[in-house]
């Protein structure tokens, strides 16, 4: 796993924000951090069961975002990502 620069923008992309990403290859999901997806008016659509690193099954909200990496983007199921959970 490496690090990697990404733009984070609402689906309308009238609000972004470029922030540093863990790069898994093996995962299906984005997990963006709570606050960053508020500061861009990205909403909860739902929420979804997901196995963590650790094992556990922990249910997150989900939503959707553009995501932009090395100048090529795709709008995206995310997870909100708290640093409570």
């Amino acid at each position: 796993m490496g690090y990697v620069k990404a733009k984070i923008s609402n689906v309308e992309r009238t609000k972004s924000k470029e922030i540093e990403l863990i790069a898994d290859t093996g995962a299906i999901y984005t997990a963006i951090p709570e606050d960053v997806l508020s500061e861009l008016g990205i909403s909860p659509k739902g929420k979804r069961k997901f196995k963590i690193a650790s094992g556990e099954i922990k249910e997150f909200k989900i939503g959707e975002a553009y995501i932009e990496i090395a100048g090529e983007g795709v709008t995206t199921v995310i997870a909100f990502w708290s640093y409570n959970t």
